[in-house]
């Protein structure tokens, strides 16, 4: 998971340094077919995914992961690098990924069948993924500055075939006993569907959570490598940035974690109307210190939402439920995502980035106020 996140980050990055050194904003493109490729999955693949042992499918994820990455490597060796390429490799990428995360998250409780522990290890799940945004972006900088960004791309090919390796040497403990299915493949397409129409709490958080995560991707995929071109600065003044960004998630998990709340709902969109506010004053910050600290705070409000989310679904839902609830979220937020990303050019080349990410921000913090003003209303029957 570790090695899996980290190449991610990296592989992220290198992609859109590249669309950006090919179109400029245009870029917004390339995380939009990333969402396109994550919906499809998620509203199709997601149903049948469950009649394969989940190790397999993570592996051989994995392993053509690995081998994807290197295509734009390739092309640009050859001399064909183009943003079809990219966007062709982006779109592969996001594929293999919605069939690898519903299947690591069949295993978890097979790893940790304790509630206690199950709790644990979402918490540490998601501090490997947050702590993976701070790593990330600062290898990046780092090899960025020495190397050419294309050549980044041997990082994550190198990190999939080592996730790969072991979870292949973990063997069948990792298998879920073995029993015939029960429902159809359209039961279980529309399963989720089901339970958002009778649950009025986990509906709100879902679909607030969609609207908040397309303009914050526009905001990290696009809008801040905008914003740092625009200032004239470089790949290492981005990796800095993202790297703050990164910091403030893992301090933000580690805070979120070291209590239960009284008042969690409202504690969960205060964590959004914190990120969307610092995210204005990153867009704003005449310098890459001021910009980096911004980002930093930013940070923080993620995990007060995604934590406490998780313990909420995880509390009022169980087995076939939970898989199918979290199974839709992943294909609504890919949607909204891919919304937000396929409209991000026509801001960026209106307003200019900064404004943009503005504007991003501001959305952010009006969800979290929305919610937290609408709390008592989300827990009623």
């Amino acid at each position: 998971m570790s090695a899996t996140c980290l190449g991610d980050e990296v592989q992220r990055m290198a992609l859109v340094w590249l669309a950006i050194g090919l179109v400029g904003a245009d870029a917004a493109f390339l995380p939009a077919a990333q969402h396109a490729a994550v919906l499809a999955i998620g509203l199709l693949g997601g149903a049948f995914a469950g009649q394969i042992l989940p190790r397999r499918i993570m592996v051989a994820a994995e392993t053509l992961r690995a081998a994807i990455v290197l295509l734009p490597l390739a092309a640009w060796a050859l001399g064909v690098g183009s943003l079809a390429i990219l966007v062709t490799t982006a779109i592969a990428l996001a594929a293999l990924r919605a069939l690898f995360d519903p299947a690591m998250q069949t295993i978890v409780p097979i790893v940790a069948p304790d509630p206690l522990r199950l709790r644990g290890l979402n918490g540490l799940l998601d501090v490997t993924t947050r702590t993976a945004r701070l790593a990330g972006p600062a290898l990046a900088g780092a090899l960025g500055a020495v190397l050419p960004v294309i050549h980044l791309l041997w990082l994550p090919a190198a990190a999939s075939l080592a996730s790969a390796a072991v979870i292949a040497s973990l063997g069948p403990r990792l298998d879920p006993p073995a029993r015939a299915s029960q429902t159809t493949a359209w039961s279980r397409a529309v399963q989720g569907w089901a339970i958002l129409r009778r649950d009025r709490l986990i509906r709100a958080l879902v679909l607030a959570n969609a609207v908040m995560l397309a303009p914050w991707s526009l905001t990290l995929s696009v809008g801040l490598p905008l914003l740092v071109t625009e200032r004239g600065l470089g790949l290492p003044a981005l990796a800095v940035a993202m790297g703050c960004y990164g910091a403030g998630d893992v301090l933000g998990n580690i805070l979120a974690s070291a209590r239960i709340p009284r008042r969690p709902i409202p504690q969960m969109f205060a964590g959004y109307l914190w990120m969307g506010s610092f995210l204005v004053a990153m867009a704003m910050a005449p310098t890459l210190p001021l910009m980096a600290t911004a980002a930093l705070l930013a940070g923080l409000g993620g995990p007060f939402f995604f934590l406490q989310f998780l313990a909420t679904v995880q509390s009022r839902l169980q087995g076939a439920d939970l898989t199918a609830l979290l199974r839709l979220r992943l294909a609504i937020v890919a949607g909204a995502m891919m919304l937000g990303a396929a409209i991000g050019p026509l801001p960026f080349h209106a307003l200019g980035a900064a404004a943009t990410v503005v504007l991003c921000g501001t959305l952010i913090a009006c969800v979290g106020a929305w919610g937290m003003l609408r709390a008592q209303r989300m827990q009623r029957p």
